[in-house]
C-alpha cells in the first residue's frame, strides 16, 4: 500500500518542477517546528522567511481535511500561505482571505513570494482596502471628461462584494456597446490600489480586439503599465499581459507563465473559450478569473438551440455562476440590451423584413450555421442579390434625411461578397451618387468606384485592416461587405444600418452582429439604427 514517503516523492518533484530547490534549506525545509508539532514542508522567501507550510498526506487521504491543523502551523511560523497535497490533488489556502482551493500544480517561489509582498501593502484585510478607495464618479478618458454610468458602478460594487466574500471566478454579463473593457479597466485600477492584485493577464478572442483592449488599458491605466504578447517568448514584463488565448497556451509551465504567475485573469467573448481545449488554459491559472460576455444566457433568448444552450451552461459553470435548479445562469453583474436602451446608453433599433429573400429550404444545418455548400448557389446567385440590392436602396431612397449611412454586410461568403461588392457600386442610384459626391466633398466617379467595399480575410492581400480603419474614419467606403470579420468586435458608432444575408438559427451570432450597430454617435444624430433582413434572421 502506498505510504506517505511514496506522495512526499511526488510532491518533492512537483516543487522542483515549479522551481524550488529541495536540497537548498534556506527555500525547503522539512519536518520543521512548529505550534504543537512539526510542519512537513515549510517553503521561504529570498529572506529565508516563511511563506508557505505544505502539509503532506498519503494517495489515498484528502488533504483538505488537514487544513486546521496545517493551520496551527502557519499561524505559528508566521506563513501567510497554506498548501495542501497529497501527491495528486492539491489545495492553496490563503487562511485570512477565504477558503482552500484547488490547485493543479505548486506557485514557483518568485511568485509566492510576490503575492506575500502585495499583502504587506495592504493597510488592513481586503475589504477595509477596498472599502477604503472611492468610487469613480468622474475620469479622463480619450481625452474627454467622462461621467461614471451608474450600472458600472454597480457592477463595481458587485466584484467587489465577490471578492470580499472570498469568490474567485465571476461572470459579467454585459450588452455590445455598454463598455465592458473600459468597466474592466477601473475594476483593475481599484484591485490596484487596495493591493488586491499586482498582475493582470487579459484574454481577448482575436489579435485585434486584443489590441484595442491595450489601447484602453494604456489610457485609462497609464501608472500600470502592460504589454502585448503575441508570437514567440515573452521578452517584456508589465503588470498587465493583453493577448490571445491561442498564445498564451505557447506560455505556460515552468519556462513561460506558472500557474500563479497571475493573479487576475480576464477573459472576453468567454463563451468561445470555455467550450473547447482553451478550458485548460484558463484553468492552468491559479487566480481570480473574470468572464466578459454579452451573451444572454438561454432564459433571456426567444430560441436557443441545444448546441448553444450547452455552451452558454458550460460557461456559467465554469465561472461557478449556473443555478441547477432553476437550469439558468445567474452571472455576477448583469445589464442587457433593453436596459441599456431603456437608460439611453444603447441605440434602438428596427427590423425592415425584406421583400426579395435568400431562402434556405431543404438545406442542412450544423451548429446553428448554414451548411454552404448545400446552400451556395442561392446565396451567390447574381440575380437574386441583384433584387435584393435594388429594394435595398429603393428603402434607402425612401428614408427621411437622406445621408450617407455607414453600412455593414453581413455575407457568407467570399465570392457572394465580391458579387454584391460590384453591385451595391453599380446600382448605386444617380441621384444618391451626386448627393453623397456632395455631402463627402469627393467626385461622383470615386464615389460610384467606392460607395462598397468587401472587407474579408483575404482582402489587401490578407491584410484587411487598412480596409477596416478606412470604413471607420474615411467617407468612403459607405458600405463595408464583411465575411466573418466585422460581426464581432468591431466598434464603429456611425454604422446606421446593418444588412443581414448571412443567415443563422444562432441566437449568439445574430446577437452579436446586431451589437455592431448598438453603440449611439451624437456627433451625427443617431439614437437608432435599422437591420434590413433579407434571410429570415429576425
Amino acid at each position: 500500500m502506498p505510504t506517505e514517503a511514496d506522495a512526499r516523492m511526488v510532491i518533492d518533484q512537483l516543487l522542483k518542477d515549479a522551481g524550488w530547490d529541495i536540497f537548498n534549506k534556506s527555500q525547503v525545509s522539512t519536518e520543521e517546528a512548529a505550534s504543537d508539532g512539526r510542519a512537513d514542508y515549510v517553503l521561504k522567501n529570498s529572506r529565508t522567511r516563511p511563506l508557505s507550510v505544505l502539509e503532506a498526506k498519503r494517495f489515498s487521504v484528502d488533504p483538505y481535511g488537514a487544513k486546521e491543523k496545517a493551520r496551527a502551523y502557519a499561524l505559528s511560523l508566521g506563513a501567510p500561505f497554506i498548501i495542501l497535497s497529497n501527491g495528486r490533488d492539491h489545495y492553496f489556502w490563503e487562511y485570512d482571505v477565504g477558503d482552500a482551493r484547488p490547485i493543479i500544480g505548486f506557485p514557483s517561489p518568485a511568485d509566492l513570494e510576490r503575492r506575500a509582498n502585495v499583502r504587506l501593502h495592504r493597510s488592513g484585510d481586503l475589504a477595509t482596502c477596498l472599502r477604503a478607495i472611492p468610487m469613480p464618479s468622474r475620469f479622463r478618458f480619450r481625452g474627454e471628461d467622462i461621467e461614471a454610468r451608474p450600472y458600472q458602478l454597480r457592477a463595481l460594487e458587485a466584484a467587489d462584494a465577490a471578492v470580499i466574500s472570498g469568490r474567485r471566478r465571476m461572470l459579467f454579463e454585459m450588452a455590445t456597446g455598454t463598455g465592458k473593457t473600459l468597466l474592466i479597466a477601473m475594476l483593475m485600477k481599484r484591485w490596484f490600489q487596495a493591493a488586491a492584485i499586482s498582475r493582470v493577464l487579459f484574454l481577448a478572442d482575436r489579435i485585434e480586439l486584443a489590441k484595442q483592449a491595450k489601447e484602453t488599458f494604456d489610457d485609462y491605466l497609464r501608472d500600470y503599465p502592460s504589454m502585448l504578447l503575441y508570437g514567440g517568448k515573452r521578452s517584456l514584463e508589465g503588470q498587465i499581459v493583453v493577448g490571445t488565448l491561442e498564445t498564451i497556451a505557447g506560455q505556460l509551465g515552468s519556462s513561460g507563465f506558472g500557474h500563479a504567475y497571475f493573479d487576475l485573469v480576464v477573459t472576453d467573448e468567454c463563451h468561445r473559450s470555455i467550450y473547447n481545449t482553451h478550458r485548460a488554459t484558463l484553468g492552468h491559472f491559479d487566480a481570480i478569473h473574470i468572464g466578459l460576455t454579452a451573451t444572454p444566457n438561454p432564459g433571456e433568448l426567444r430560441w436557443v438551440s441545444d448546441h448553444e444552450r450547452q455552451l452558454v451552461r458550460s460557461t456559467y459553470m465554469f465561472f461557478d455562476c449556473w443555478d441547477s435548479a432553476r437550469e439558468e445562469g445567474q452571472p455576477t453583474f448583469r445589464y442587457g440590451i433593453q436596459e441599456g436602451i431603456r437608460d439611453g446608453y444603447l441605440a434602438d433599433y428596427q427590423i425592415y423584413v425584406a421583400e426579395s429573400k435568400l431562402t434556405f429550404e431543404g438545406t442542412i444545418w450544423k451548429d446553428d450555421e448554414i451548411n454552404f455548400l448545400d446552400w451556395g448557389r442561392k446565396a451567390e446567385s447574381e440575380d437574386r442579390l441583384k433584387l435584393i440590392i435594388e429594394e435595398y436602396f429603393r428603402v434607402e431612397e425612401e428614408r427621411p434625411q437622406p445621408h450617407p449611412r455607414k453600412t455593414i454586410v453581413f455575407a457568407v461568403s467570399e465570392r457572394q461578397a465580391a458579387i454584391i461588392e460590384r453591385l451595391l457600386n453599380k446600382l448605386l442610384p444617380d441621384a444618391a451618387c451626386l448627393r453623397i459626391a456632395a455631402q463627402t466633398n469627393r467626385s461622383p466617379v470615386e464615389v460610384r468606384q467606392s460607395f462598397a467595399q468587401k472587407i474579408t480575410c483575404y482582402s489587401n492581400n490578407g491584410n484587411p485592416k487598412p480596409l477596416i480603419d478606412r470604413f471607420k474614419f474615411d467617407p468612403l467606403p459607405v458600405v463595408a461587405v464583411s465575411v466573418d470579420m466585422l460581426d464581432t468586435g468591431y466598434d464603429h458608432k456611425e454604422v446606421e444600418n446593418l444588412v443581414m444575408l448571412r443567415p443563422t438559427t444562432s441566437a449568439i451570432k445574430y446577437a452579436q452582429m446586431r451589437g455592431r450597430g448598438s453603440r449611439l454617435c451624437p456627433r451625427i444624430g443617431k439614437s437608432d439604427f435599422l437591420i434590413y433582413d433579407f434571410v429570415n434572421n429576425h
